[in-house]
């Protein structure tokens, strides 16, 4: 079975997904139970930067698959005008072969690509 390098992005994904999902549950419990004038503990101040930093994560992992997807949407695309680029140069050889009165080379398979 081959490693899907996308399957990990959607691992990771949900790991953080979940962290991030405990964390504002645990925040929303926690609310309301602290005088509003009072210093954050070291508690909480590490449980905010905890969440913020997954905040992170699960934005990067977004960022991360949507231009995983927009590379495997463009990958045909880059195909065929590789293909394209290819059977143009092809067509340049045969073209000159002619003009220089030799026998041209036979179709390339970027030409015969292009052909159907």
């Amino acid at each position: 079975m081959e490693n899907d390098p996308g399957s990990d992005t959607l691992t990771s994904f949900l790991i953080a997904q979940l962290a991030l999902d405990d964390i504002q549950s645990v925040a929303s419990s926690r609310k309301g139970k602290a005088r509003g004038d009072t210093a954050l503990t070291d508690e909480e101040i590490a449980f905010r930067v905890f969440e913020r930093e997954n905040d992170d994560v699960v934005d990067s992992l977004n960022l991360a698959r949507s231009l995983q997807l927009a590379i495997d949407g463009d990958q045909e695309v880059l195909q065929r005008m590789s293909i394209v680029d290819m059977s143009e140069a092809d067509d340049r050889r045969y073209a000159e072969a002619l003009a220089r009165g030799e026998v041209p080379p036979e179709m390339t398979d970027a030409q015969k690509a292009i052909e159907t």
